[in-house]
């Protein structure tokens, strides 16, 4: 998560939100990587110490919170908002700021 977030300006354009479905260090449990084909456009994102998987692509944090809720009725229980600028994950509370240009 990134701490030194970029100030002035920020193109909207590459700022997304998705919905984080897991974290793993080592090997995903069969049961959940299978669980993660069902859901279908499900990501990896390799990290320093683990890969995060993430869901979906929205423009706004209502989009992705309403498809986080829609996950967790799924079983995705521990699912949450992240955002995304550039490639990099970052806060959805900072990625809502930094959309609307604060």
């Amino acid at each position: 998560v990134l701490s030194n977030l970029p100030s002035g300006s920020v193109d909207a354009a590459q700022l997304t939100f998705k919905v984080q479905v897991g974290t793993f260090a080592g090997n995903v449990p069969m049961e959940t990587m299978s669980k993660y084909v069902d859901l279908g456009n499900v990501k990896p994102v390799p990290g320093a110490n683990a890969v995060r998987y993430l869901y979906g692509e929205y423009a706004t944090r209502p989009a992705a919170e309403l498809a986080r809720k829609e996950l967790q009725n799924l079983g995705f229980t521990d699912a949450f908002v992240v955002g995304e600028l550039n490639g990099r994950i970052i806060l959805a509370e900072d990625a809502e700021r930094l959309q609307q240009g604060r």
